[in-house]
């Protein structure tokens, strides 16, 4: 679960973003755009919030690592739903935030939050 969990961090996120828009021509500057401002928009609201993780340093609401990972395996998703591999970025959208659970890192509800945000994201 640890090792499925870092599949969300922010670094290895914004590196396989990159690599994509590297590779792809389909170049697409709105999505790094969008998952950047998101990026900031949560460590914000985290700040601001300052709400304690169950266990463990930092502040928890929204989860990075829950609407950061949601929002881009959802987006390749949907830019590769036709393909046979995608299926796999739907599973990684929807299990990463929840390992953020399962380890102890954040409430449901940090969780939840995060989603909804990359939700919002996604349809801007």
């Amino acid at each position: 679960i640890i090792a499925m969990t870092e599949l969300g961090n922010f670094k290895l996120l914004f590196l396989f973003l990159l690599l994509w828009f590297l590779s792809s021509k389909k170049r697409n500057c709105k999505i790094i755009l969008k998952f950047s401002s998101l990026a900031v928009l949560v460590e914000l609201l985290k700040i601001f919030l300052k709400r304690s993780r169950p266990f463990g340093e930092g502040f928890a609401y929204p989860s990075g690592h829950a609407s950061l990972s949601f929002f881009l395996y959802l987006w390749f998703y949907n830019q590769y739903k036709n393909e046979k591999f995608a299926k796999i970025f739907l599973f990684l959208a929807l299990f990463i935030p929840l390992t953020r659970v399962l380890l102890g890192a954040h409430w449901f509800s940090d969780v939840i939050g995060g989603i909804l945000l990359a939700l919002i994201f996604l349809n801007l």
